[in-house]
């Protein structure tokens, strides 16, 4: 959200004070000069009109007819008007009035007018001089009301500019979410370099990612639990009805024990899935802690010394190289990968810790048949087995449970056939400390 409060916050200044600001300027450009010329040339008409009538000696009658001869007869306005007052009705404070008297132009603005006084000496008196460019100017109020107007539509313009692409990812968002509402599991939002929102749509992404892979998920776990449960049944039934037709102790011994098995395979699938599940939950609130890599690498190796397959550790980085994630899931994950190799080698197994591209990569290669190019992009999923691999125990779930983990760790896991042993090799890329 940082990026929609930074170009709000940019389009508000630049709109405001940036349009302000070259309108002012424009506003300048056609009224300063203009106002200053019409001052001073209606100034030195004014000091000529009172050097005149200060010489006359009936300067009313000159004022009379000069305001006569000027009247407009479209409005009854007078153009220009004169005026002639008597300086004991114009009071003026005693700093100004000295000036005034020794020839200094005086003016006097009103709503309406703007004026101009000059002091007769030989009349006492003061002639008022209210130039028509100066009165009820409606070109400056035209330029001015037409410079507000392009101001707000300069305002307006550039918040729609930047409404536009937000109303648009909002519609993508909103479409989008319909229809993955409706059923279409797969809607993604497409990143886009203009969208204010791409926090929210990436978290969308996720969500949607997420959505899919347990709706996947619990697709394959009740396809494979109806499949895995379907055997065992059907032996306990027919079992029972065997129990219930013969009277043979050593038959009925024998059948019992081939019920128990079942019981136990049941049970034993009825916990994998209890422990899938706990793991969902448990990755919500991981608690992540700096782990020294290769010493639990090690460990998980060490659990398995009693193979009879031989395992090799190429540790290729600093025995005191730390990842940060949970200890017991990331044992996990190394667990299910050696003995998932163990299962399936001929004769060894050979595990690498490296750093390349800002990750650790453990890799782990046995010389087993490998991993079929088509079957690699499923078997981590949960309860899937490779079509290469059936005959092993087991319920499909290490695999996943370790791609899972990885995931939860922000790594991946690459499967991919060895060059060393010519069997597969599971790779398992994690994110270096932000410290490494």
């Amino acid at each position: 959200m940082r990026k929609l409060t930074l170009s709000l916050v940019l389009v508000m200044l630049c709109s405001t004070i940036g349009i302000g600001w070259g309108i002012d300027q424009l506003f300048n450009l056609f009224s300063q000069d203009k106002d200053q010329n019409d001052y001073s040339v209606h100034e030195q008409i004014g000091k000529q009109l009172a050097s005149s009538i200060g010489s006359i000696t009936s300067p009313e009658t000159f004022v009379r007819e000069w305001n006569s001869s000027n009247a407009n007869n479209d409005n009854d306005n007078d153009k220009n008007r004169l005026a002639l007052i008597n300086i004991t009705e114009f009071p003026l404070p005693p700093e100004i009035e000295d000036d005034f008297k020794k020839g200094k132009v005086l003016t006097l603005e009103s709503e309406q007018s703007l004026s101009l006084h000059y002091y007769l000496p030989n009349t006492q008196q003061v002639l008022s001089f209210t130039p028509e460019a100066f009165e009820n100017n409606n070109d400056e109020d035209t330029l001015r009301l037409a410079l507000t107007s392009l101001f707000y539509a300069g305002v307006l313009l550039l918040i729609l500019l930047w409404l536009y692409p937000l109303i648009y990812r909002l519609q993508v968002l909103k479409k989008s979410a319909a229809n993955f509402g409706h059923g279409d599991l797969t809607q993604r939002i497409e990143h886009s370099r203009i969208s204010y929102i791409s926090d929210i749509e990436n978290e969308f992404n996720r969500m949607a990612q997420r959505i899919e892979s347990l709706v996947s998920d619990n697709k394959l776990i009740g396809s494979a639990v109806s499949h895995d449960l379907r055997t065992p049944l059907a032996r306990l039934r027919f079992g029972i009805d065997i129990l219930s037709d013969t009277d043979d102790i050593e038959e009925r011994r024998e059948h019992q024990e081939h019920l128990s098995r079942d019981i136990d395979e049941m049970q034993s699938l009825v916990e994998v899935l209890l422990e899938y599940a706990r793991l969902e939950q448990s990755m919500i609130s991981i608690d992540k802690k700096p782990v020294k890599i290769v010493e639990l690498i090690q460990e998980s190796i060490n659990y398995e010394k009693d193979s009879s397959i031989d395992i090799t550790f190429d540790a290729g980085i600093n025995s005191h190289s730390i990842v940060n994630g949970n200890e017991k899931y990331l044992r996990m994950i190394f667990n299910n990968l050696i003995k998932n190799a163990i299962e399936h080698a001929n004769k060894e197994v050979l595990v690498r810790v490296m750093i390349a591209n800002g990750s650790y990569v453990i890799s782990v290669h046995d010389d087993g048949p490998g991993v079929s190019q088509e079957n690699r992009e499923h078997i981590l999923k949960p309860f899937i087995r490779g079509t290469d691999r059936n005959s092993c125990e087991g319920y499909g779930m290490g695999l996943a449970i370790a791609d899972r983990i990885t995931h939860w760790h922000h790594g991946s896991i690459i499967i991919t056939s060895s060059q060393i042993t010519l069997g597969a090799e599971f790779q398992v890329h994690l994110p270096l400390p932000v410290n490494e």
